[in-house]
């Protein structure tokens, strides 16, 4: 097998169980995040990207002032509400943008944390898996960084 498979069946095999944890977490409604796990690899590295707000499944949305992105009714309406929708709930989109902007999510307050990803990218055998499986190739660097662009 090359290097080229062997990064793509270790970063499927991460996808996997992110989207399985999205799922326990009950953390699917309009599967947008879900559905935007991709995997790029070629010989020598491999990334899975996902939708940049993967973190707010895991942690919710801060307020604007804790470095939340400040939502908008123009800008984030659609989205808000397809989530509403898919949820089967009914409430004031422009009152609920306002409450997250100023106070962030329910699961920010409360200090929640779903475990979608992180506890996976930091498991000691995940690195292991990753470094036993290629180290006979080329030097293994691991990088769990989570880049935001």
């Amino acid at each position: 097998m090359d290097n080229k498979q062997i990064i793509y069946e270790i970063l499927s095999e991460l996808k996997g169980r992110i989207q399985e944890n999205m799922k326990r977490a009950d953390a699917i409604a309009t599967k947008k995040t879900y559905n935007s796990l991709e995997i790029i690899s070629n010989e020598n590295s491999g990334q899975l990207l996902a939708a940049s707000y993967i973190d707010e499944l895991e942690t919710g949305h801060p307020p604007v002032k804790d470095g939340g992105k400040r939502l908008s009714f123009k800008t984030d309406y659609s989205n808000i509400k397809a989530w509403l929708d898919a949820r089967g709930l009914n409430m004031n989109i422009a009152a609920l943008i306002s409450r997250l902007n100023t106070k962030g999510s329910i699961l920010y307050q409360q200090k929640g944390f779903r475990n979608i990803y992180t506890n996976d990218i930091n498991d000691p055998s995940f690195i292991e898996k990753v470094q036993k499986e290629l180290s006979n190739n080329f030097l293994v660097r691991v990088n769990k960084e989570i880049e935001t662009y």
